[in-house]
């Protein structure tokens, strides 16, 4: 996602708006709607990595007993 282009910014700072008012009136609330997407994305990914960790440590204390050595 490209902010940079976007038209709203240069709006901004053609009504005479500064670069710290551009950051925090316009930039901040239009990058922060994608926060609660992306962690709800990385934390499906984790927990599908973890589930698939979790199954071969599984499997290897399965196969590897101490008792069927013998």
């Amino acid at each position: 996602m490209s902010v940079k282009t976007e038209l709203f910014l240069e709006a901004a700072q053609a009504m005479g708006a500064n670069t710290c008012q551009v950051l925090s009136k316009y930039l901040f609330f239009y990058v922060i709607q994608s926060v609660p997407v992306l962690f709800t994305l990385n934390a499906a990914n984790a927990i599908l990595v973890l589930g698939g960790l979790g199954f071969l440590v599984w499997d290897y204390q399965k196969k590897h007993r101490n008792g069927d050595m013998i």
